[in-house]
């Protein structure tokens, strides 16, 4: 058990000596200060009503929510990647350590330091609620704890394809999986002028392997009154945890049974 706190502890700090992820941190951050500077004039200089304000707000989180899940791709599709291309899992396993403590410690590692980025965003966005005198209310806190889950079940996928494949392929593996509900609702409608109307059950059937992660939108309707369908918020939010839960899952069944060995990349 040492041994996987350990290895969460060194995926850490090779998060911030990685060159790649502070990049991509540190220009997150960037975008996001300079834009709320920006969103704070434009709402200054307008009609400084709460609906304009509201609006900045959803904005702010969903570009917060786009750049932490680049974040989480980069995290998920490079660092256990960067071990196995560069072979210093030998010297890891080695130690030794077992491969499911390497997992999920790696895994584990990767997650607290996507939350510590998170925790900088949701600052900045409590900070710009402050200027623009918007009361921050559950559904706000719901908003922003469902970019953190999209985020997680991005890395999650993409720290699962790593394993086995390169980072740029895992990367757009995960995407396709993370918008797979997406493009299986558009599958449907293509599918429309051949086959006729696509029932709500084999709609159901195309999307069931891919997470839930254009069902949230109905929290933004909450914010402008414009109440959308609306399900129930813990429920999806356990459907996203859980599905993360299971990339897991595989990663570590997957690792398990990965020949380690010299022609590693391949």
């Amino acid at each position: 058990m040492s041994g996987l706190f350990v290895q969460a502890r060194l995926t850490v700090r090779r998060a911030m000596a990685s060159r790649m992820v502070l990049a991509v941190v540190l220009l997150a951050l960037l975008i996001l200060a300079l834009t709320s500077v920006g969103l704070t004039v434009v709402v200054e200089e307008g009609t400084s009503s709460s609906v304009r304000s509201e609006g900045v707000m959803v904005l702010f989180a969903l570009l917060a929510g786009g750049l932490g899940n680049f974040v989480a791709l980069v995290l998920g599709a490079t660092l256990v990647r960067t071990d196995l291309r560069e072979g210093t899992i030998l010297s890891v396993l080695s130690k030794p350590i077992p491969r499911w403590a390497y997992v999920v410690g790696s895994y584990g590692g990767s997650v607290l330091f996507l939350m510590l980025v998170w925790g900088i965003f949701v600052l900045l966005f409590l900070g710009l609620a402050y200027v623009l005198e918007v009361e921050v209310t559950r559904t706000h806190a719901w908003i922003l704890l469902g970019r953190v889950l999209l985020a997680l079940v991005l890395l999650s996928t993409a720290f699962f394809f790593s394993l086995f494949t390169s980072a740029w392929v895992a990367a757009a593996l995960a995407l396709i999986v993370y918008y797979g509900d997406s493009f299986a609702a558009l599958l449907a409608s293509l599918l429309r002028p051949v086959v006729g109307t696509v029932s709500e059950r084999t709609r159901a059937l195309l999307g069931y392997p891919f997470p839930a992660t254009d069902r949230l939108d109905f929290l933004y309707g909450m914010l402008s009154g414009q109440l959308l369908d609306t399900p129930a918020v813990g429920l999806l939010f356990l459907h996203l945890a859980d599905y993360a839960a299971v990339m897991l899952a595989l990663a570590v069944w997957v690792f398990e049974r990965k020949d380690i060995g010299p022609g590693l990349e391949s």
